[in-house]
This record gives structure tokens, sequence and C-alpha cells, in this order.
């Protein structure tokens, strides 16, 4: 097929676009403006292999099962045998408040509406001296500051997920950075041309994918119309010394935070001796990046007794609008900015009109565009087919 689509945006949405295109026998061009792929998928190379904020998947997944189909999936670790701990009143338990595992049984299976928030929904189900940590478990998969405050039916689903027994997580060895590899080399191997520090200026004339966040997107294509809320955390990242007793995974029950030492299901990526631990909070309305990051530290405390003195490296971050969809009440995903922009332009994102769980939205959404993209590539003229090349700043 002579037909070409360019995708503009070389992480993991563009790259698993890329492939879909090439599976349903398009000619496919990606175009990334750094010099290297992955976007907020990347890692670190070097000794300390950390992501670009915590990261996940999981095998009850979408993304998970078309990973599998393709072969992409493995090697990979599931949940390490290690010390799961939660935060409540200021100090690190074995388990939940039992309460509070009893509120959530209770409450699982039950269709939570859009229209009110979760706070809201749970006020009458719940006792009130539990609602509280209900509304903060979610925060480990929200990125949220109070995922209390948002759309019932948005935050349920992550309270079902981080409460799932047996859980699903799945790490790749050797970081995101495996994933992203992993997706590139398929994506070549099926014909894909993959082009780095390659910077467009205004969108091509012929049928295309922006896969880059949806500010970004909104600025290349000129919608202002492609908007939709999201947070921000404070990240830090820290290498300690290994200690027994050190925490796999702290779910933050007073805060919403989360805390993963992911060299317990992947070793590779620290040195032998060394924990390398992703910690996160969400960042309140106009609070300081140093009271947020105060906060982290308060949660690394309380799971990490010393850590403070056993540093070998740290790296702290403010992820603004780089942490995906939340659903205010009234909306659910079905309302968030369409893939189909029309005139053969898809946006991409995480923040777009497609189910599933944190990266699962983005593939969702790729998926999609390469579905409606089959017809538009055929209903474009002539004209237009063979204009396809973005004019470069």
């Amino acid at each position: 097929m002579s037909d070409e689509v360019t995708v503009i945006g070389g992480g993991l949405g563009g790259l698993v676009a890329a492939i879909a295109a090439r599976e349903a026998g398009l000619a496919v061009r990606v175009i990334e403006a750094k010099s290297e792929l992955g976007g907020r998928g990347s890692s670190l190379q070097g000794r300390y292999k950390a992501n670009w904020g915590p990261h996940v998947l999981y095998a009850n997944g979408t993304f998970w099962q078309w990973l599998h189909e393709r072969g992409l999936s493995e090697p990979a670790a599931g949940p390490a045998m290690a010390p799961v701990r939660f935060r409540w009143q200021r100090e690190a338990h074995r388990v939940p408040p039992r309460r509070a595992v009893i509120a959530a049984r209770r409450i699982r299976g039950r269709e939570a509406p859009a229209d009110l928030s979760f706070r809201a929904w749970i006020r009458p189900l719940v006792d009130e001296s539990v609602s509280s940590a209900l509304c903060r478990w979610p925060g480990a998969l929200c990125y949220h500051h109070d995922p209390g405050e948002l759309a019932a039916s948005f935050t349920i689903e992550k309270l079902h997920q981080v409460t799932r027994f047996p859980p699903t997580p799945r790490y790749l060895r050797g970081g995101w950075r495996t994933l992203i590899e992993r997706l590139a080399a398929h994506a070549t191997r099926l014909g894909a041309s993959i082009e780095t520090g390659a910077r467009v200026g205004e969108l091509p004339d012929g049928p295309v994918i922006v896969a880059t966040r949806l500010e970004t997107a909104a600025t290349l294509t000129g919608d202002k119309t492609l908007a939709w809320p999201g947070s921000q955390i404070a990240a830090v990242d820290v290498a300690v010394e290994r200690r027994r007793g050190d925490t796999y995974v702290l779910f933050d029950l007073d805060e919403g935070g989360l805390a993963v030492a992911y060299t317990y299901p992947d070793a590779s990526l620290a040195p032998p001796s060394e924990h390398l631990i992703q910690a996160q909070i969400g960042m309140r309305p106009r609070e300081r990046s140093e009271a947020a990051t105060e906060r982290v530290e308060r949660l690394l405390d309380a799971g990490y007794r010393g850590w403070r003195e056993r540093v070998t490296w740290r790296r702290d971050l403010r992820l603004v609008q780089q942490t995906g969809a939340v659903d205010p009440p009234g909306s659910s995903w079905r309302d968030r900015p369409a893939v189909d922009r029309g005139d053969g332009v898809f946006v991409v994102s995480d923040k777009s009109r497609a189910p599933g769980l944190l990266s699962e939205v983005s593939v969702n959404a790729a998926l999609t565009a390469v579905r409606h993209m089959t017809g538009h590539v055929h209903r474009l003229s002539p004209a237009r087919r063979n204009r396809t090349t973005p004019r470069p700043v």
C-alpha cells in the first residue's frame, strides 16, 4: 500500500500506533523530536535505571495482553515476596486498617456513578472513620492529591486495582527503557521508519497521528479544545544501601502517595548492595515543590528506616500534567477529547477518549486511531495522499 501515515511522537502511544498501522498494511513514518525514543516511558541509563516516575504494567490489563500476543511481554517479573506496608496515621503497618478492608469489600461489585464524587458516593456506605483511607488509597494509581474529589466511577476502578488479590503488577527487566526498545525493534522489523532528533513545526497534509502530551498536541494542531484535567506530583527517586526489612511497596493511606523499591522484583536496576526506590505524592493546589518534596520524604521515613543516611544517589522531580487524565464528577473517559479530530488528524495521549488504566489509555487511543484511519486513508484525495512530508523547523 502506497499510503503513508506519519506518527509524531516516539513514546509509548506513538510506537504502539506505528506497530498497529504496519499490521494494518500502512506505510509508517515515526518522527520523534528528542534524540531518544520513549517520552515518559524512558528510563535512565547507567548504575540507576530509574523510570520517569513510578511505572508498572498489570497482567489483567489490555496492554499486557497486547504485548503478550506479539511476544513482547517476556522476560518479566511479577510481584516480589517482600514486605508490603501501609502508612496510616503516620505509621507503617503490615496490614491496612481492618475496617478499611471490610469497607472496600462492601463496595466491591457496586456500580459507581460518574455524577458523584467518590467521597460523596461512599459516605452513606462506609463508616466515617475509614472513609479517609478509602479516599486516599487509590492515590497510588490516580496520582492526585485527593482521589475522593474525583468521579466515583473513575476512583473506584483504581481502588479495585490496588486491593486486587492476587496482585497483578508486572515489571519488564531493565526498566521501561526495555519496553520502549522492544516496541521500537518490533516496529522496525515490521517495516516502520523511525527518525529521532526531528522536530515538526506543523502538521503534514497526509494522515497523521499526533502521539504527544495533550497540551503539546493542542499547540501543534492549533486546537484549543484539546484539554482535560490532569494532576501534578512531587517525586523522589533514591538509591539506598540495602537493609533487611526494607519495604517493597508502601501504600499511603494518609496522603495518597506511593513508594516502591523496584529492585525487589528487578535487581538489575541498581548495584547489588542497593535498593532503587521511587516515591511520589500528589501536589496540592498552589503547593510549593519544596513542601511537597518534604511530604514525600516523610513517606519514605515511614517505610525505610534510616534511609537518609543510606542514600547513594537521589533525583527530585516535579511532574506537571504528565500523569494521565483525572475525571471530575459529571464526566468519564467518554467525555475526554476524541481521538479522531477530522481531516485525517488523530490525537493519541493518556488524556484521550479511550478506556484503560494508566498507560492503557494511550495504548487504546493508538489502536482506536489506526482503526479509524484505515477508513480515512482511502477517503483522502490523491493530492492529499501525496503530501505526507512534515515541514521541519
